[in-house]
């Protein structure tokens, strides 16, 4: 099986990754998404959060799916 982590851009959301997600779910692939620390809140929240929560999120969705599944791929988008 096949495995996309998808990550959204700064001010985004999971849920602006939703059609892709879907779309990867459709071929067969296992979906996994994360909210990057700050985000989703207000629109000050992500100044209050540094790019090393950011790194440190991705790292451990990364490990999880690498437990999981192995290998993956990494989809990021950004407005």
């Amino acid at each position: 099986r096949r495995a996309v982590l998808l990550i959204h851009g700064l001010m985004g959301t999971p849920g602006q990754l939703y059609d892709i997600g879907q779309a990867f779910l459709q071929q067969g692939y296992l979906v996994r998404s994360v909210l990057l620390t700050g985000h989703g809140l207000t629109d000050a929240a992500p100044d209050q959060a540094h790019w090393q929560d950011w790194a440190n999120l991705v790292d451990f969705a990364c490990q999880t799916l690498t437990k999981a599944m192995g290998t993956f791929v990494i989809l990021g988008y950004s407005c």
